[in-house]
């Protein structure tokens, strides 16, 4: 994969296709969090996609000085919460 810093800086660019190579990297551990959220395949499914349309909403706000999954797993929680 490419560097991630890189990945997000050309998102936070608008170039939203760089964000599959996110989705492949954190697919497998951030659906697993959605399932033991929601314990429901369905709502799982719902989740994983909400929380992917908030990072890619939010992406341009995301501080490239922090770590991006810690980030990511909190718009997840915080989308569960909701």
């Amino acid at each position: 994969m490419q560097d991630e810093l890189e990945i997000i800086r050309r998102c936070q660019r608008g170039q939203i296709r760089e964000m599959d190579a996110l989705i492949d990297v954190y697919q497998v551990p951030l659906y697993t969090l959605c399932r033991k959220l929601t314990r429901n395949a369905g709502d799982a499914d719902d989740l994983f996609q909400d929380t992917w349309s908030a990072a890619l909403g939010g992406i341009r706000s995301f501080s490239c000085e922090r770590p991006f999954r810690p980030w990511l797993f909190a718009i997840c929680v915080n989308r569960y919460r909701d």
